[in-house]
């Protein structure tokens, strides 16, 4: 049987533990949900989503529709300025980015025989200043880029 104090019955002394530091978790605001759909014209960059402030992804996901195999397109993802995905639809497949958590952006549909391709955006992600999402037509054909992004600010 347990002997001493009862641990619910002690005062905790935050200042006097030996920590290296406090994280505390920010109280982010209600879930926001956009979502978008464009024409891009052949050898156009159309910014497709721009968030500004600080909060977190929850997800979404951001895919094209185009009239004939054009894989070389790709789709761009800035977070506080720095782009982390530049991705080229074909490469993305060959290395087999189609797995949440493999890259902030991730395949989820490849469809060569009704040129469709989606990708997920990765949950969890924070910011500090801002998410953009682009697409980047590098084909001759105009194409039609659609998607969401599910968040929260700060």
């Amino acid at each position: 049987m347990a002997n001493g104090s009862k641990d619910w019955q002690s005062q905790v002394n935050i200042s006097a533990q030996d920590l290296d530091k406090i994280t505390n978790r920010p109280s982010y605001g209600a879930a926001v949900h956009e979502s978008f759909v464009f024409p891009v014209i052949a050898t156009e960059t159309k910014y497709c989503l721009t968030v500004i402030g600080k909060g977190v992804i929850y997800g979404g996901n951001f895919g094209t529709t185009q009239q004939v195999k054009q894989g070389s397109n790709r789709v761009l993802m800035a977070v506080d300025g720095i782009e982390l995905k530049k991705t080229n639809i074909d490469v993305d497949l060959q290395r087999g980015v189609y797995q949440i958590y493999t890259s902030p952006l991730y395949l989820i549909l490849y469809n060569d025989v009704e040129f469709r391709y989606n990708y997920g955006i990765m949950p969890g992600l924070t910011f500090e200043s801002s998410v953009v999402l682009k697409f980047l037509n590098n084909g001759t054909y105009t194409d039609v880029v659609a998607g969401t992004l599910i968040y929260a600010l700060v």
